[in-house]
This record gives structure tokens, sequence and C-alpha cells, in this order.
């Protein structure tokens, strides 16, 4: 008794699950060109809602047939691919309980053919070997290799636009784009290749004090931007040639050991005509520098362990570093010619530095450094033309390229620092609609100092000029006297110029989209509105009504 309740209840739990409506969905396949001959293996999928999702999938027999059982009620569309024809698509297919027959005629996909010959642009004569290819952008669909007749041809083309490209060895290689190919047709493109033209670039490398020396050894590399096409080395004579040099424009460099590399850009080489290229390097010559360390006072005493330390311009090379002897004495041998920033330091003294330029001559250059005391500097920024403090403005004190204070001016342009140790600095003013200010300054002794600083006004075409280029979405939309500010997630300030660059309105606001009435705040005329935010500068010129 248990089995068969089981039993009865598996029954009518298949049962249930079986739509009361299903419907089933069928028809035929046939070729749209022969209405008898029925289109068998063809895929036929069921695809139900919005996402078109395959719901059943079925495959045409012999006879072209296909069938769906048990569809539930919901709409569909029915998707036939079939090799050789092209795939269709139904409408869309209300199944509500009754059975449908959805019969398809599919288009044959009709082939067509490119064929040509390749020949030489000069004689047209046939070029044996070329290789061509059919794309289709920038993907090969087939490649063919022309026999001695110079003839090609790509057969079962399909409908479509291509592009047909011939390359041969010695031969510029040449494309014909908007190949139309339509029906069965065989479509013609002849492509004349032009012969490459080679040049010559040759030369002779020199000492530059003493031209009448030959460098030998040197190696000279043939360049196009950063990648090396040919490389040659000077003979005894300090010649060098490159032959076979395509058509372009090239650079010429030259390395030899003990002379600085020298490079020639703009090398253009046309046609066969020989292109000479003479090259003189400079010899680099090897001097010592040297010099002692001492303090500033009357008489002078030397500070044994100060650090000195010696870096090629752009830091090319690392940096050197001694360290002064009881004497306060310090050397560097073997200098090479170029710029150097020379520095000392020793603990309790104020950081000096110079700017040394090597040209094998030795230098004897010594520092006197100054006990660091502690001072401090004030002042006031102003506007050159109006004379009118300038308040939000940044002040930097920089030693070097690092920025040791940093203060904002306040409502009355004034600026300070309390603590200032001894040195040599740089006093930097910014200010937004300004032209940036660097002033030196040298603080010596306890005794405050006071420095003004004068900003010279952008104009407006400047301050246009220098755009954020990452203002992405942002905006700045005016329009009858008012002012919208779209898309700004951050706060920020927006602040309008005049065309003489002079400051007429400046207000903070918070994104992300803000309106200003400008019709009482500033005169008719012409103007330019800057947006500043931490990650955005956004401008935009307008005219006030």
């Amino acid at each position: 008794m248990l089995r068969k309740t089981l039993m009865s209840s598996a029954v009518a739990v298949s049962l249930w699950a079986i739509p009361a409506s299903a419907a089933t969905l069928s028809g035929v396949v046939k070729d749209s060109l022969d209405a008898t001959k029925p289109v068998a293996n063809a895929v036929v999928s069921l695809r139900r809602g919005a996402s078109q999702q395959v719901y059943l999938r079925d495959t045409t027999d012999a006879t072209g047939a296909y069938s769906f059982s048990d569809v539930a009620d919901s709409s569909y569309t029915i998707r036939v691919t079939a090799t050789g024809y092209v795939a269709k698509t139904s409408s869309t297919i209300t199944v509500s309980g009754a059975n449908q027959t959805v019969n398809f005629d599919l288009v044959p996909i009709v082939y067509g053919k490119v064929a040509g010959t390749i020949t030489d642009a000069a004689g047209s004569s046939p070029i044996s070997g070329a290789i061509v290819t059919l794309r289709v952008g920038t993907q090969t669909r087939a490649t063919d290799t022309v026999g001695a007749d110079g003839k090609y041809q790509f057969d079962s083309v399909a409908s479509g636009t291509y592009s047909v490209r011939a390359v041969a060895a010695t031969y510029t290689t040449s494309t014909t784009d908007s190949v139309i190919v339509s029906g069965s047709a065989t479509k013609t493109v002849d492509i004349a290749l032009a012969k490459i033209v080679y040049g010559t670039v040759s030369g002779t490398v020199t000492d530059s004090a003493t031209p009448s020396t030959k460098i030998a050894q040197a190696v000279v590399t043939l360049r196009v931007g950063g990648q090396i096409r040919d490389t040659d080395t000077t003979d005894a004579d300090g010649a060098y040639q490159f032959d076979s040099v395509v058509a372009g424009t090239y650079s010429v460099r030259v390395a030899a050991s003990t002379y600085l590399t020298e490079t020639v850009d703009s090398v253009v080489v046309s046609g066969t005509a020989p292109i000479t290229v003479n090259v003189a390097l400079v010899k680099i010559l090897y001097a010592t520098i040297s010099g002692t360390v001492t303090d500033s006072g009357p008489t002078p005493a030397p500070l044994g362990g100060a650090v000195v330390t010696l870096q090629a311009a752009g830091g090319i090379g690392g940096t050197r570093r001694d360290t002064t002897d009881a004497q306060g004495n310090y050397s560097f041998d073997s200098v090479s010619t170029g710029t150097y920033t020379l520095a000392a330091v020793d603990s309790g003294y104020a950081r000096r530095t110079v700017v040394v330029t090597a040209a094998g001559a030795s230098q004897t250059i010594d520092f006197k450094l100054l006990t660091i005391q502690i001072s401090s500097l004030a002042g006031v920024v102003t506007d050159s033309g109006t004379t009118q403090p300038v308040s939000g403005a940044v002040v930097s004190l920089r030693l070097g390229n690092s920025t040791v204070i940093r203060d904002t001016t306040g409502t009355d342009g004034t600026y300070s620092f309390a603590s200032v140790e001894t040195g040599d600095y740089i006093l930097r003013v910014e200010m937004m609609g300004y032209t940036t200010k660097n002033v030196q300054f040298y603080a010596r002794g306890t005794a405050a100092a006071s420095v003004n600083v004068d900003l010279a006004a952008r104009s407006a075409t400047q301050i246009v000029s220098q755009r954020s280029a990452n203002a992405g979405a942002r905006r700045i939309d005016i329009s009858r006297g008012k002012m919208v500010l779209n898309g700004f997630a951050s706060r920020g300030v927006v602040t309008i110029y005049n065309m003489n660059g002079r400051v007429a309105f400046k207000a903070a606001f918070a994104g992300p989209r803000t309106e200003v009435d400008l019709s009482a705040k500033i005169p008719a005329g012409r103007y330019v509105a800057e947006v500043r935010t931490n990650f955005t500068r956004l401008v935009q010129s307008f005219v006030q009504p």
C-alpha cells in the first residue's frame, strides 16, 4: 500500500509540472530560391523574453521540419541558422495555449570572387612571389601568393566590403580599400607596386678640438624615433656608412670612449642621393674639484667631518660624496665635463650649495658655513596694479627643490614664518589669477626679516591657456546673467576675471550643482570664469549682457 501511494504521488507531481495550456510550435525550413528544397540540419532555437535566452533548441530533419512541444504561455522568437544560408529570426510569437506553425524560407549565401594582377609600377611586369591578403578592417580573411604571371584569386568571398593588401620584397606595400563584393560577381583589383628607392647615409667622426683627429671604433647608430635601424663602427679614418636606407627622417647617434655622445636629428633621406652627416665629438675632460670647509667666524676654523656632495645636472650618474678631514679638506677626482651641484653641510651649520661647471681644469671651491640661528620672516603680498592686498596667496619658503615651510596670506595679504633657520632660500608666492613669483631670501642671524611681494595679474588669455585637462563631465553653463556649475562632486571656489585679469567676483561653492546670479554682481562686459577644486580646474569665457 505504501509503495502504491508513493507512485501515485509521483505521477501527480509530474502531471502538475506540465502546464495545462502547453502548446506545440512547429514548422518547415526551406530554401527561398527553391520551394521544393528543404533545409536539413538547420539549428532552430526558441528564445524567450527580452533577454532572448534560448528556451528550447531543435535541428531540422531531412524534410526540413522542426518541432517544439510543451511550450508554456509566453512571448518568443525563433532563430534559424544553417550552413550556407543567411540566419533568420522571426517576429515575436505569442503562445496562449494553441498550437502554431511557423515556417522559414532561408536565403542562400551567394559567394563572389576577388582577383587581379600584381605588377611593377614602372614597367608593368608581373611581380612573382608577392603576398596578397584579403582583409576586413585589420583582420586577415584570406591569403594568396602570386605566381609567375602575377595573378592572385580569392574564391568563396561573402558579400561585404574588404581591403586588398599586396606585399613584395624590395617594393613598397600597397593597400586598396573599399573593395565591395556583391553576389556571385568577380571583383577585379589590380595593384601596381612601386620599387623601394634606397639611399645612403655616411660621414666622418672627428675630435671637435682637433678636426684632423679621426675617431676610430666609434659606434654609430641610425635611428627612427627611439628605435635603432642600423649600426656601424667607424674605421681607422673615422668613416661610417649605412646603405639601403629607405626614404624617411632619421637621427644619427655617435658614441665613443672618452667622448660625449652626440646625436644629429632631422636627417632626411629622399631618393638615391647620398646624405653626408659628419659628427664632431667633444672630448671628455677630467678634472679635480677640491676645497676646504670652514666656519664663518672672524678666524675661520676648519670643519672636520663635514659632508660634501657632488651631483651632476639632472641627477645623471648619481651623487658622489666625500667627508672632510681634520683640516676641513675634501676632494673629488676624475670629474668629467658637465654641470654639477656642489653642496656642503655639517651638524649645527646651514647647508651651502654652488653650481659648478667642469671642463677639464681643476677647481678649488671653499665653503664657509654659517652657524644655524633662528630668525623670523613676515611680509605682505599685494596686487602690483592696484596695490591692494592679495588674500589666499600661498607663500612657501624653499631650500633647493624642497619646501621647508608654507603659509597662506590673510585678508590683509600678510604672511609670517616664526622660525626660519639660517640658509639661502627661495620665497615663492603663488595665487590663482596671478603670475607666480620667486624671490631670493638669505636668512642670517636672529633678527626678524621682512619681505613684501607684489604679484602681477595674469591676462584673461593667460588664464584660459591653463585650462585643466581632467574636466570630464564637469562644466560651466552661463546664460542670461546666470551661471550654473554642474558635475563638481567636491567643494571649490569660482572666480570671475575681467579681460585685464582682475578679480571681479569670487565665491566658494559646494557641488554637485550650484547656481550663481551674476546680474547684480558684475557689470556688462567680457569675462573669464574659473572653477577650481582639489582635483579639477575648469575655465570658461563669456559675455555678461
